[in-house]
């Protein structure tokens, strides 16, 4: 059966094996034994179908990250659960760079969003510390000059534990 979940399954294959431009509507619907045309009514245009790509690969992550009571612990599924995508899928991380928000992902934002606010932050700081987590593990991907280093995401989680620990009334870490 035909379905949108099974076209991304296909497209994210055609991705790790082409890579981006490898993925096409035509090898899309070759690999799931239909033609293109019927592709088109469950995810529309190529562009469309890989703007749903991230958040179909982020679901198991984002759902991970809703089940965290920890606003840091949280933060760290989404480092943790992104670079494990990024490793998994090293061809479509460009497509994570700039990805259209899906329900998934919006979803894994808002509770992280909700428990940094719960600890302390204002909302414009907490939306922008899971930006950073996410742009930390995404760039180090698709910027670095040999493997991956989780120092970055270190440093800045442990800036942002700290931060949490010290209340708002602190300095800045």
């Amino acid at each position: 059966v035909l379905s949108r979940q099974s076209i991304l399954a296909a497209a994210v294959a055609e991705i790790d094996g082409g890579g981006l431009a490898g993925c096409t509507m035509r090898a899309v619907a070759e690999r799931l034994g239909v033609r293109a045309m019927s592709l088109y009514r469950h995810v529309g245009p190529k562009e469309a179908m890989l703007a749903l790509v991230p958040d179909h690969l982020l679901g198991p992550t984002c759902e991970v990250v809703t089940r965290q009571v920890g606003a840091i612990d949280a933060l760290w599924a989404v480092a943790d659960g992104l670079q494990a995508v990024i490793d998994a899928h090293p061809r479509a991380a460009d497509l994570l760079a700039q990805p259209a928000p899906g329900p998934s992902m919006t979803a894994a934002a808002a509770h992280c969003v909700d428990l940094l606010v719960a600890d302390g932050l204002p909302a414009e700081l907490a939306y922008g510390l899971v930006r950073a987590v996410v742009a930390q593990v995404i760039g180090e991907a698709v910027t670095s000059h040999g493997p991956p280093s989780d120092v970055g995401i270190g440093v800045l989680m442990d800036g942002a534990a700290a931060r949490l620990a010290q209340g708002l009334d602190g300095p800045p870490s």
